[in-house]
């Protein structure tokens, strides 16, 4: 079957990776589209609560492994008031600005390459946009 052939597994990986690659363009456009009215928006809301429903043990052992990777980030010496004011700054420009603000860790806690803690000097508040454009990579 399948799994006694791997190299089929790396040729239809390739193979789907030029299909989406030809056809790049067009996807965008589409998802662009959709996104661009209410109605669209309202759609794709409902599909992530249905995602969400359909998995909901999934996305709660997600967050609940987040949170052990911060605490197990976290520095007994760290003050949890010196991080809160990042959290507070986030919400305060969210609030000013009408742009949602998120804290963003410098160093990604989690990483192929390296590995940062939840400190102070490893926090900073960016527009979400940014960050889910920045994922989990570090440059430096």
């Amino acid at each position: 079957a399948y799994q006694s052939q791997p190299h089929r597994k790396v040729v239809d990986k390739a193979r789907l990776a030029k299909s989406y690659a030809d056809r790049r363009g067009e996807v965008r456009q589409r998802q662009n589209a959709n996104n661009a009215t209410p109605e669209g928006r309202e759609r794709q809301r409902q599909r992530y609560l249905k995602h969400y429903e359909a998995n909901k043990t999934y996305y709660l052992a997600k967050g609940a492994t987040r949170r052990a990777q911060t605490m197990q980030a976290t520095p007994p010496w760290v003050l949890l008031e010196h991080v809160i004011l990042f959290y507070e700054e986030a919400k305060r420009l969210t609030e000013l600005t009408g742009v949602k603000h998120v804290v963003d860790h410098i160093v990604p806690l989690t990483s192929k390459k390296v590995c940062g803690l939840h400190v102070p000097s490893n926090l900073q508040v960016i527009p979400e946009l940014d960050n889910l454009r920045k994922f989990n990579h570090f440059d430096g």
